[in-house]
C-alpha cells in the first residue's frame, strides 16, 4: 500500500543528503580558492608576512599552514623560498647580475644568507650553479 508519510520522508532524506554531497564538495572547493588565492599572493610579494596572507584569504595562520600541509605538503614559509630560489637560479642562469644583488632583488637578509640556503636547497653555491648553467 502506498504511504504518503513515507514517501515523504524518504523524499526529504534524499534532499537532505544531496544537499550534504553538494556543500561538502563547495567545503573542498572553498580551500582550494583560499589556497589558490594565498599562492598568488605568496607569488606576488616578499613584503606580506604568512599571517598577513592568511588574513587576506580569510583564515587563521595555522588553518593556512594546514591547509598548505594537507594539500601541497609544504608550509607556506617553504612554499616561498622555494619561489625565491627558482628566481635566484632563473636570474643566475638569465644574468650578470651578481649575487650580491640577486640576494638584494629577492629580499634575502644578506648575501651569506642567501648562500647558505642556496647552497642547502639546490646542492651547489650559487657562483657554482651559474657557471654549471653557463658551460
Amino acid at each position: 500500500t502506498f504511504n504518503h508519510t513515507e514517501f515523504h520522508t524518504k523524499g526529504l532524506f534524499y534532499l537532505l543528503l544531496d544537499s550534504i554531497l553538494r556543500n561538502s564538495g563547495s567545503i573542498s572547493s572553498t580551500h582550494k580558492t583560499v589556497l589558490d588565492r594565498a599562492c598568488e599572493l605568496l607569488h606576488e610579494s616578499n613584503d606580506l608576512s604568512i599571517r598577513d596572507i592568511a588574513r587576506k584569504c580569510c583564515v587563521s595562520e595555522s588553518g593556512l599552514r594546514k591547509l598548505f600541509n594537507d594539500n601541497l605538503n609544504i608550509s607556506p614559509a617553504k612554499y616561498r623560498l622555494n619561489i625565491k630560489l627558482n628566481k635566484a637560479k632563473a636570474l643566475l642562469e638569465s644574468t650578470d647580475m651578481s649575487v650580491k644583488e640577486i640576494a638584494n632583488e629577492l629580499n634575502f637578509y644578506d648575501v651569506a644568507y642567501f648562500c647558505k640556503i642556496f647552497r642547502d636547497n639546490i646542492k651547489m653555491t650559487p657562483r657554482q650553479y651559474s657557471q654549471s648553467k653557463k658551460l
